[in-house]
């Protein structure tokens, strides 16, 4: 699920796909020991989805993380990183970062 929020910000808006293509095997490398293939596979499987249902997601990973802040903390790190690195920035990207936290750090 996390790949998922992480390929979403790619797919809005059209991010550069070999800078979001390099900051998700980063991160899925570095936080849970993927190898280039593995992330290689898992990130086609993603970005061929029509539709990701990034909400379902984005649930499942708050209560999966419920108690877990540093490693919310990652994440929205590491979705903003790719929402700057990614090219033009749009209200969209503003409003999927502000969901993710809001779902992430809710009350």
């Amino acid at each position: 699920s996390i790949a998922t929020l992480l390929c979403h910000v790619i797919k809005i808006n059209s991010k550069d796909l070999s800078v979001g293509r390099d900051m998700f095997f980063d991160f899925m490398d570095e936080n849970f020991e993927c190898d280039i293939g593995e992330s290689q596979r898992l990130f086609d499987e993603i970005m061929e989805l029509k539709y990701d249902d990034v909400d379902r997601h984005l649930s499942i990973v708050a209560n999966a993380l419920y108690n877990q802040s540093y490693m919310k903390m990652k994440i929205l790190n590491h979705l903003n990183s790719m929402i700057l690195k990614g090219g033009d920035i749009s209200d969209e990207d503003y409003e999927f970062f502000e969901k993710v936290k809001g779902a992430l750090f809710r009350g």
